[in-house]
């Protein structure tokens, strides 16, 4: 669901060809947003390269 973060609407709404986001969080609850979300709104993108970094504070992830 979108509606769970402006940036992934905006981002959307843009119909880029191309897209790259450097660093996000993401939560394993489902009232906030999740690495399923992102995936069902970036699903259009055929090829993604996503690699998570861990640190004692939070999972990163890095999405090419």
């Amino acid at each position: 669901n979108n509606n769970k973060n402006a940036v992934l609407t905006y981002v959307k709404n843009q119909n880029a060809d191309i897209l790259c986001m450097q660093e996000y969080d993401v939560s394993k609850n489902k009232d906030y947003l999740t690495q399923n979300d992102i995936d069902e709104e970036f699903k259009s993108y055929p090829y993604r390269n996503i690699q998570q970094q861990m640190n004692e504070a939070k999972n990163l992830f890095l999405q090419l």
